[in-house]
């Protein structure tokens, strides 16, 4: 969402994710963007012009450092009603992928989409 993760809220999830760690996620911005300014739309699609951004579905722990970007994100494209955040109170990172019952869930959502 940011590949030079500059937005502040971020450090304050940083305890709370056990996967990612904030310096890590801009250092790995900066070598994605190679000689591109890591907040260039392409690297960062929260900079770019996302008024025809749509179908778009994310899943969000609350406890994952990506969480407050991925919630400034679907503010800037809540104007279409195809655009869904799901977000897993208390949970981390890919937790989809996790055996737990909130991904079984999770699953379901995401296969009646792609069936759609």
């Amino acid at each position: 969402v940011d590949g030079a993760m500059e937005n502040p809220d971020v450090d304050a999830y940083q305890e709370e994710d056990p996967w990612l760690s904030v310096p890590w996620l801009r250092v790995c911005g900066r070598r994605w963007a190679g000689e591109n300014d890591p907040r260039d739309y392409q690297i960062s699609p929260i900079n770019g012009d996302l008024k025809d951004l749509c179908n778009v579905t994310v899943f969000s722990g609350t406890k994952e450092v990506f969480y407050p970007d991925l919630v400034r994100l679907f503010d800037l494209i809540k104007h279409d009603p195809t655009n869904e955040l799901i977000i897993g109170k208390d949970l981390m990172h890919v937790y989809p992928l996790m055996p737990i019952p909130e991904a079984k869930e999770a699953c379901e959502v995401i296969f009646k989409k792609i069936m759609r």
